[in-house]
Order: C-alpha cells, then structure tokens, then sequence
C-alpha cells in the first residue's frame, strides 16, 4: 500500500469539531485503565493504537464525494477476539443502526447501507476485521490500510461502524467505532455498565436493552458518525 504526506480534501460535513473529538476519542478495543486486569486481557499490541492518526492516504473513486457512504459490522468480543454473536449482540446492532439513521435523518449528506455502498454484515466479513485488528505483524498503519482497502473499498463504503465488547467481571464495556476512511481515523467512544442489569433487561419475557443503554449506544454512534 503506498503512502504519501499529501492529505487529499475531506468532505465538507467532515471538518467541523474534528480537532476536539479527535483528542478526547479513543480507539474501541483499548481497555479501561483503572483496572489493571482489564489491560491483561487486552492485546498488548493494541495499546498504541489510542489516539492514532494514520499515515496511508486513501483514495475515493471519482476524486471524492460530498456523501458518506456508511455501512457496519457487528461488535468484536474484545477478551475472545471473535465475533460478538449472540442475543445481546443483535441487540446492540439495532441499536447502532438506530444511531446510524439519526445521522443520516440530521445530515442529507450521510447514505446508510445504500445499494452498492454495504459492506456485508456476515461472518466472513466479521472476521476478517477480528483477523487484520488483532494482527500482532501488522504496523498499525497497515491494520488501518488493510481495512480499508479489503472491506471498505470493495464496496464502496467511506465509514465502517463496528465496535467492541468488553466483559471483565460483572462490568461491560461497549465501545462503538467508526474507521473513517476520508479522515484517516478511528473515532471511539467507551460506555461503561457496571453489571449486566444497566444494560439488559427483560421487556415481556424477552431480553432488551435498558432505555439508558439503547440510547447511549444510539447517541455515540450518532456523535461518531458527526465527527467522522
């Protein structure tokens, strides 16, 4: 993958507030730092990826676009470093995409999974990502090109939005995600449930999330995909 120090032009909607969040986000799979066994069981090779601005320029068919083409993947299980498949995943995932759609509601220039613009949300996809981020040969400039160029170029997509889940304990960590390839970033934001009760619950017999985690997972996504 070749790179280059010229920075090709964002679209327009990306620039506002980019300076700010870029210093206060973090990338999803970096543990919570006040717990030292959350760090042991966490990739070590990871950790430098914290507040990390990538090197390879990408390229946009066309010479860039004013709309951002937006697909997802489900979450990684950041302790396993597989893919989180289970009720509370799909659980999480309607709630990113509930966030992926008041983005687009509140910005025109955002296409939500449009045709020809989707990256496949299925296993092969899923771990793909799993096997490029937990990569310990790669450079983190190459995860972060391999990504783009297996995943998201393919299929013509400018921001994947995937996530991590954390479990240490009773406490969860969700951190939702979105690799922006024409800012050449991953922006990140940690929630934090000190058990399994603040974020799932049982609505008629069948699981839910809890109103606070379905509308914190909705909002970082939303946030995310702003200032992408």
């Amino acid at each position: 993958m070749n790179r280059t120090n010229q920075k090709r032009p964002k679209p327009p909607f990306l620039n506002a507030g980019l300076v700010l969040l870029k210093v206060t986000l973090i990338l999803a799979f970096i543990a919570p730092q006040a717990s030292s066994q959350d760090k042991c069981q966490i990739d070590e090779s990871l950790r430098d990826l914290m507040n990390n601005k990538f090197d390879t320029i990408t390229d946009t068919p066309g010479g860039g676009s004013k709309t951002a083409y937006i697909s997802n993947l489900s979450f990684m299980d950041g302790v396993s470093k597989t893919q989180f498949l289970s009720e509370e995943g799909e659980l999480i995932d309607e709630a990113v995409h509930n966030g992926m759609r008041e983005a687009a509601d509140t910005n025109k220039n955002i296409e939500v999974n449009a045709p020809g613009h989707t990256v496949p949300n299925n296993s092969g996809n899923g771990s793909l990502l799993i096997d490029v981020w937990f990569d310990p040969d790669l450079s983190n400039d190459e995860k972060f090109a391999k990504a783009v160029a297996e995943l998201m170029d393919p299929h013509g997509v400018d921001i994947l939005v995937t996530g991590m889940i954390i479990e240490t304990g009773e406490a969860i960590q969700v951190s939702p995600m979105g690799v922006s390839k024409p800012d050449n970033t991953i922006q990140t934001r940690h929630l934090r449930y000190a058990n399994r009760d603040e974020l799932f619950t049982e609505v008629a017999g069948t699981l839910a999330l809890t109103p606070k985690g379905r509308e914190e997972i909705q909002k970082a996504v939303k946030e995310i995909l702003e200032a992408s």
